[in-house]
Parts: structure tokens; sequence; C-alpha cells
């Protein structure tokens, strides 16, 4: 691995000054940088994280970065940071010519409530949540599904988190009875009950 061609991918300090500026210079910047540079070398999985997201308390300070809490400490925000560093990336990739050939992703595990809590932060909200998929072949420009105006019950088109993969194994030209078996022999398929979503593929 420390010999693999891959590795010069990680060297986000050949890019000129103006492209690490657009990504911005904090960890999730560079970590989408380095996506871009790794799908250019041929690497088919990057996954990139931005923790922070458990916002129980001061959550307006977490997400815009001003006062004390959380991630806002002298910083930027988790927002400020994601928009900047995603929108580079898919500017990127689009300029490069990788974006038709590549599904990107961005998404977490649960959503946080839409009414804030006596800490001005915001709980665990499994009910409903935002998932964004671009890329790929995917139809952008569009929202698909719809809650109530607050955000907290589902009123239009339920998506489920197998409907996400099964639209993702699409895009990506995976067959979705694709199944593969552990050295055990247990069977586990890529999309269990799912379905792509429609409007997208």
């Amino acid at each position: 691995m420390m010999n693999s061609k891959y590795t010069k991918a990680f060297n986000i300090e050949d890019e000129p000054a103006k492209v690490r500026e657009r990504y911005g210079k904090t960890a999730f910047g560079n970590g989408c940088l380095m996506a871009r540079r790794l799908v250019e070398a041929g690497v088919t999985f990057v996954e990139v994280g931005l923790g922070g997201w458990d916002t129980h308390a001061a959550a307006q300070a977490a997400l815009a970065g001003r006062g004390a809490g959380m991630m806002g400490r002298g910083g930027p925000g988790l927002l400020p940071t994601l928009d900047q560093g995603m929108s580079a990336l898919i500017e990127d990739l689009a300029q490069h010519g990788l974006l038709e050939n590549t599904v990107v992703a961005w998404m977490g595990e649960f959503g946080r409530t839409p009414r804030i809590n006596q800490n001005a932060g915001r709980d665990h909200w499994p009910q409903s949540w935002s998932v964004v998929l671009g890329g790929g072949g995917i139809k952008g420009g569009q929202a698909i599904g719809k809650t109530d105006a607050d955000g907290v019950e589902i009123l239009d088109q339920p998506i489920h988190t197998m409907d996400v993969i099964a639209t993702m194994a699409k895009a990506m030209g995976i067959p979705l009875d694709t199944t593969f078996t552990t050295p055990n022999g247990r069977p586990i398929p890529v999309v269990r009950d799912g379905e792509p979503i429609k409007g997208l593929i």
C-alpha cells in the first residue's frame, strides 16, 4: 500500500493555492480535495467525514460558527465548512469530467428535532431528515418527498434507507439483486427490500 500509485493523491500540497482556498483550509475541506484527487486516480470508494453534528446544546453556535458552542469556538461552523467543501468538490469533479461517473452522497444516520430544547440545542430525530444525492447520472436540481412545515412528519413520498442504497447502486451500475457471501456462508444482499427513488434515475 505504501508503494501504491494512489499515495500521490494524498499530496494536496501539490494543488494550486487558489484550489486549496476554494475548498477551505479545514480538515473537511482538505478531505474533499483529497477525495477528488483519489477519484481522479481511480479509487472507487471514498468517504469524507465531518463530525460534530450531535448538537444537543448551543446548536446555533456549532452550526454557524458563532459563540462558544461546540465547533463554534473561534473557527468556522459546521454549515459554512460543509457548504464550502462540498460545493467545491462537486464543482471540481464536474470541471475534471468526473461527476457523471461519480455518485456523491451527503447524509447522516438521523435528523435533529425540529424544535429547540432547553439547552438551545436539538436532539435526535429519526422520523425525517434530508439526504443529498448527485452525480453518476442522477437527475439533480429537485427535492423528492415532503414534510410538514416544521419538518416533523413526512407528508409525501416517504423514502427509506434501502431506497437510498438502491438508488446509489443503480446509478453505479450495480445490479440490485447482487448478493455477497461471507466467509462463513452468510448471504449479504447489497439491497434488501429497496427500490430506486423515482425521478432520480
